[in-house]
């Protein structure tokens, strides 16, 4: 079983991700069946992310694999990077559970490990992306969870998130508005957003994103009762 995880780990690393082979997810998905759970899919899934691969049987072997790692160093990056290709995966009540479940894990390891869980903002860009992923219903409820047990942690909001979603900012303000944080700690979070989303590289959507921070979440109070002319949410 050793042979085969080489094998196809050579196989992966022969291609760049925009030339994998038409097929090549397939002959992943064999090999997830043929050889997991009895052989480790540690190393293999390191490759199957940086290639871009995901399907029905990864999407469910890299969440088996979080279960049965709970406090490895590599869950929240490697779950950060499954993160933007999970979408199609979390249609189903019963995915969207498990995909929901592997993200409070990666919160369980965030609060006993430290800010070593947050290298690279790999868990900020996880928890980004669950405001494109839900935004309706239980799961979008949820997923607010996360986001608070997000802000709450003192060393979320890395200057070097890999991945930012503008959107998370709106969903941040949700938080607000909904009550489930007081005026003081509603007051940290937008100063806590500002900060981080004026470092985010250029390109990130960074000027529209601290518009609607300094007028929705940071008003000025000597600016009058009209608002700035910006989008009431960030998609």
């Amino acid at each position: 079983m050793q042979e085969a995880d080489f094998v196809m780990g050579a196989l992966l690393r022969r291609f760049p991700a925009e030339r994998i082979p038409p097929g090549f997810t397939g002959l992943v998905d064999a090999w997830i069946t043929a050889h997991v759970p009895q052989q480790d899919f540690t190393f293999l899934s390191t490759w199957v992310l940086r290639k871009q691969l995901m399907s029905p049987t990864i999407f469910r072997a890299l969440l088996s694999w979080a279960r049965t790692h709970p406090d490895s160093e590599d869950l929240i990056p490697r779950m950060a990077s499954a993160a933007c290709q999970v979408n199609p995966y979390v249609a189903s009540r019963e995915d969207s559970r498990i995909w929901l479940r592997t993200v409070e894990l990666c919160l369980d390891h965030a609060e006993r490990h430290g800010a070593a869980a947050n290298i690279s903002g790999a868990l900020d860009a996880l928890i980004c992306q669950l405001a494109l992923q839900f935004r309706t219903g239980v799961g979008a409820a949820w997923a607010d969870d996360c986001i608070q047990r997000w802000l709450a942690l003192p060393f979320s909001m890395d200057c070097h998130v890999f991945h930012p979603v503008a959107g998370i900012v709106g969903r941040c303000h949700s938080l607000v508005l909904s009550g489930r944080l007081d005026k003081a700690e509603a007051k940290a979070v937008g100063e806590r957003l500002r900060r981080w989303v004026s470092r985010w590289a250029p390109g990130q959507r960074n000027d529209e994103a601290l518009a609607f921070i300094d007028a929705r979440m940071l008003p000025d109070p000597r600016r009058s009762s009209r608002q700035p002319n910006v989008a009431d949410t960030l998609t």
